[in-house]
């Protein structure tokens, strides 16, 4: 294709998608085949890890290729600043067409100019009933597609396997069968208790739902080449964060920053710009995916970026990354922050705080029972499962991990 001409941008940010749920199996059906068919026409990240755990601080890192404690949104709710530069603004001021769905948070509507389409499209449906908000949100942005003027941005932010897991169907009698417990579509933050069959029911519930967002995935993909976008069409699907689901006796997102919760899905596909079947194992981290995209379309990236371009990645070039961090900003009396090596992994608690979390336990209780200690150092290549903690018994590799975490905080402050 002429790449002079000012190519597209499709964002599909699905909350709390795995990447270890791409590509599996269920009684010899794919799970995600529109999933793993956008990482086979494209690049998918492997070791992809978010900023932060929570959604708004990790949307606000991707609009803006920054970090939770230096974009300032350090909890969900709170807005974004209006002296960041995010994505939207600039693609808008380089004269794209922006479009989001279905909502936008304070702040991060700026440079927006379509903010209705969600909203169109479900008063145009009156009454009819939908199986998951998904399908709302793929059906207004394929409604919108058919008229976008290029060159254009559609952001579309999917919350649908974000617990509680409660699949339609007919995804549920798909991948779940008859349970004889109490269904179980939202545990407390901390169950060890919970047997072998429970916890396997939760994964099938999260499973469903992650197959559910693959059909709206594989619809979006579709229309893209009905419409004939699909060469000029740069695809980002990427998830927030991850979650737990029953590893270390956790379920959904305690703030502790084990690699369930912290690793992202993270793929960009663009064909004769973007090479197809790559997948990269390095270090790599939801702030760089502003950098990255801007990369790929030929524009410069704002000076306030913290993160990098992965583009030389994508054929094989020499890391981006030689660790990549990560941090819970301060909310109820908890505060935690980690780095990440492609051999150690150290996470240093710098408070627990014990009031509880609506219905569920306080952070410290979790802390107590599941017997985690204020300084953790984890050996990934002998213990990938983080399950062993190293701390005082390797102190010179501990220190050495503490100092690159005070460097990034001072580097990154402003």
């Amino acid at each position: 294709m002429d790449r002079t001409q000012q190519d597209n941008l499709l964002l599909i940010m699905v909350d709390s998608l795995r990447p270890d749920y791409l590509g599996r199996r269920h009684r010899g059906r794919p799970v995600t085949p529109n999933m793993d068919r956008l990482a086979r026409e494209g690049v998918f990240m492997e070791n992809a890890f978010c900023p932060m755990p929570s959604s708004a601080p990790s949307r606000a890192s991707i609009f803006t290729g920054r970090f939770p404690h230096s974009h300032g949104v350090r909890v969900n709710d709170m807005p974004l600043a209006a002296g960041e530069t995010t994505l939207p603004e600039v693609l808008e001021s380089s004269g794209y067409l922006t479009a989001a769905a279905p909502k936008l948070d304070e702040g991060f509507e700026r440079g927006f100019r379509r903010r209705d389409i969600y909203d169109a499209y479900t008063a145009s449906r009156g009454d009819e009933s939908f199986p998951d908000e998904a399908y709302l949100i793929t059906g207004s942005a394929v409604d919108w597609l058919e008229e976008a003027m290029d060159p254009w941005f559609l952001w579309l932010d999917y919350e649908s396997i974000h617990e509680p897991w409660s699949p339609p169907e007919p995804f549920r009698s798909i991948f779940t069968e008859e349970h004889d417990a109490e269904e179980i579509g939202s545990p407390r933050m901390y169950r060890p208790d919970l047997s072998e069959s429970e916890v396997a029911h939760v994964r099938a519930l999260y499973t469903a739902e992650v197959a559910m967002m693959d059909e709206n995935v594989g619809r979006l993909l579709e229309k893209l080449e009905e419409e004939g976008l699909r060469e000029s069409t740069l695809v980002v699907l990427l998830s927030d964060h991850g979650v737990f689901l029953g590893e270390h006796g956790f379920f959904k997102k305690p703030p502790f920053l084990y690699d369930p919760l912290m690793r992202s899905t993270l793929i960009f596909s663009l064909p004769g710009a973007v090479p197809s079947a790559v997948r990269v194992k390095s270090l790599t981290q939801i702030v760089d995916v502003m950098p990255t995209i801007l990369d790929l379309l030929g524009m410069p990236a704002p000076e306030a970026f913290q993160g990098r371009s992965l583009k030389p990645l994508f054929d094989g070039g020499e890391e981006v990354h030689g660790a990549v961090f990560m941090e819970f900003c301060e909310y109820r009396g908890t505060a935690v922050k980690a780095v990440r090596t492609p051999e150690w992994k150290y996470i240093h608690h710098r408070s627990v705080g014990d009031l509880p979390w609506p219905g569920d336990f306080s952070p410290r209780e979790v802390f107590r029972r599941a017997g985690l200690e204020r300084d953790m150092l984890f050996n990934l290549p002998e213990d990938p499962n983080e399950g062993q903690n190293l701390f005082s018994e390797k102190m010179d590799i501990g220190n050495k991990l503490q100092a690159m975490l005070l460097d990034w905080m001072i580097d990154t402050e402003v």
